[in-house]
């Protein structure tokens, strides 16, 4: 894996051309003090921040809340069973005009196991045949 070699963090800002581009989970996410965001008494935001491949690097980037709940509709709210799962990136509009990254899972293809009976099915009288 190719480290990048501009900034770590992948953001609109910092890759403009993101759009439309795949990203796979690498870790669960780790909790670290903001040194950009503080909160309105002065003291640092709590981020969740998570190592993902993208483009064949390992960039860090943190989740606006509609990427977050995506996430967790889609994977479950343990963030270790988002290892390894990939989401597509598309560019929205945010409340100071900027763009950021909103995030839609990419779901498998196997679907997960239904709980309960399964129905009867009706084969008729006839033997089926192995």
């Amino acid at each position: 894996m190719k480290l990048s070699s501009g900034s770590p963090w992948l953001s609109a800002k910092n890759d403009p051309e993101c759009d439309g581009q795949t990203i796979t989970f690498k870790n669960e996410g780790e909790w670290r003090q903001s040194t950009k965001f503080t909160y309105d008494d002065g003291n640092p935001v709590n981020q969740l921040i998570f190592t993902i491949d993208y483009k064949d690097e390992e960039r860090q980037m943190s989740l606006i809340k509609p990427s977050k709940e995506a996430m967790i509709e889609a994977f479950g709210d343990d963030t270790i069973a988002w290892v390894g799962q990939k989401a597509v990136i598309s560019l929205a509009l945010n409340t100071k005009g900027g763009k950021s990254i909103m995030l839609t899972p990419i779901r498998s293809a196997v679907q997960a196991p239904v709980q309960g009976e399964l129905p009867a099915i009706d084969v008729g009288e006839e033997e089926i045949p192995f």
